[in-house]
């Protein structure tokens, strides 16, 4: 070790002198004694391994780790989460939460605030199921034999192989072998299910003889993917669910489909790109499917299987049930947004993720105007504002490269830098988060609800 660092080890305060000080700070009251201790030890190893590293110390050490400490009981006292105005263009955004709940669903949530009867029939007055009333409900929106919840799609699927094909081959067309946001891949699913993948057709092209080949080989399961967020255009050929669940009944094997986002709505019927159902799928026959329920759906986090009365009370026994269920703040949300969709023109109305989505161009229009006018208030001749004809995406995986009609508000900043203006609007409490393109920051309309939600607080 070199005098110079040696010298500067010998100016770190002490743990003692460090505590004494960071306790005058108003920060650190209701942080106790305990956690004051061990958070200004964890700072002065910090600047201690940063000396040694040769790294850049400030020169008044006893200051700097004050404020070390000080800015790590701030970061421990404020929420990781925090919500943000998402006007990106995407309404399903998965590094925004994906899509917002209903408020159906936030005053459901409420419940969990007091003890509730999560496992007790208050009619019997003795323990009861825990889901029992979704069983009814996903009985009569989607019309399904049987359901089983778990903690994400992920899960479902995975719940799915490991009863049911562990050890058995699966086959899956080449050009459904997907990956999704968090690097999640179905080949890495189904090795880790103890299922054994079988790989059939081409990238492009999987025809119902790929299948059947791969049956007469020894698969016991087909697996269909909804590929979700991409599309393979040009010399392509996929085969539909209805042919596979006849080939999978005459060979007497499993059917699934794993439909990623999954929804209850037909979106032509409002003029939206065409998305399939799980009515659409289970009426195709297959014996299960599974689904996300905090996309398209509109709910909490979480995944749904759907299908086949006994082959889902099969699931239920498995002991790996029990470590991927939800829990009661995803039933209270999830019951209350199935509530909605016992009508499904209410359930348009009332979501925020569908209602914005339906919206007529002149509303957006007079939704751009007022907003323009309250900007002009904020930053005056140092922007120039437009509102203009754009596309947004339902993202999330659903509709892959389907882009729907909207309207933007776009800044261009003619008298200040684009990043000065960019982080009056990030640095907004909320945070406002659009898009930034050509120079330009651009906002969607389509998702500004709330035309003050847009506004910062502060100007330039």
């Amino acid at each position: 070790m070199n005098e110079e660092k040696h010298d500067r080890l010998k100016e770190l305060p002490s743990i003692d002198g460090l505590i004494e000080q960071v306790k005058t700070l108003d920060i650190a009251k209701g942080f106790s004694h305990k956690h004051v201790v061990n958070v200004s030890r964890d700072v002065i190893e910090s600047i201690r391994q940063k000396i040694l590293d040769g790294k850049f110390v400030p020169k008044d050490l006893s200051a700097h780790a004050v404020k070390q400490v000080e800015k790590t009981i701030i970061e421990l006292k404020t929420p990781s989460l925090a919500r943000v105005v998402n006007l990106t263009g995407v309404f399903v955004h998965t590094n925004l939460g994906r899509s917002p709940l209903m408020q159906d669903a936030m005053d459901a949530l409420k419940t969990a605030a007091d003890y509730c009867n999560l496992e007790y029939d208050l009619s019997e007055r003795k323990r009861g199921k825990r889901d029992r009333n979704l069983s009814r409900m996903l009985s009569l929106i989607a019309g399904c034999e049987n359901f089983l919840l778990t903690n994400n799609n992920a899960a479902a699927l995975f719940l799915v192989l490991n009863t049911l094909a562990k050890g058995k081959k699966v086959a899956v067309s080449r050009g459904e072998l997907i990956e999704i946001g968090g690097s999640f891949r179905i080949p890495d699913i189904m090795r880790a299910s103890g299922a054994k993948l079988v790989e059939v057709g081409t990238t492009n092209r999987t025809r119902l003889s790929d299948y059947k080949n791969a049956i007469d080989d020894g698969v016991q399961m087909i697996l269909k993917v909804h590929t979700s967020n991409y599309s393979v255009e040009g010399f392509t050929e996929s085969t539909p669910a209805k042919q596979l669940v006849e080939l999978a009944k005459s060979k007497d094997v499993l059917c699934v489909e794993d439909l990623g986002s999954g929804t209850f709505v037909d979106f032509t019927k409002w003029n939206l790109p065409f998305e399939p159902t799980v009515q659409d799928s289970l009426n195709t026959g297959v014996d299960l499917v599974t689904f996300s329920v905090d996309k398209l759906l509109g709910g909490p986090q979480g995944g749904l299987v759907l299908g086949n009365r006994e082959l889902i009370a099969k699931m239920n026994k498995n002991p790996i049930k029990r470590v991927v269920r939800a829990g009661k703040l995803t039933l209270l949300a999830l019951e209350a947004t199935l509530r909605g969709y016992l009508d499904e023109e209410n359930i348009m109305r009332t979501h925020p993720l569908y209602r914005n989505l339906i919206l007529k161009k002149d509303v957006l229009v007079k939704r751009g105007e007022k907003y323009v006018i309250l900007l002009k208030e904020k930053f005056g001749d140092n922007v120039e504002y437009a509102i203009r004809n754009d596309k947004c995406y339902i993202g999330g995986g659903s509709l892959p490269g389907q882009a729907i009609d909207t309207m933007v508000v776009e800044l261009n900043p003619v008298k200040i830098k684009l990043k000065k203006l960019a982080d009056v609007f990030f640095e907004n409490k909320p945070p406002i988060i659009g898009r930034i393109a050509d120079n330009k920051l651009i906002f969607d309309l389509r998702q500004l609800e709330n035309i003050k939600d847009g506004v910062p607080t502060r100007g330039l």
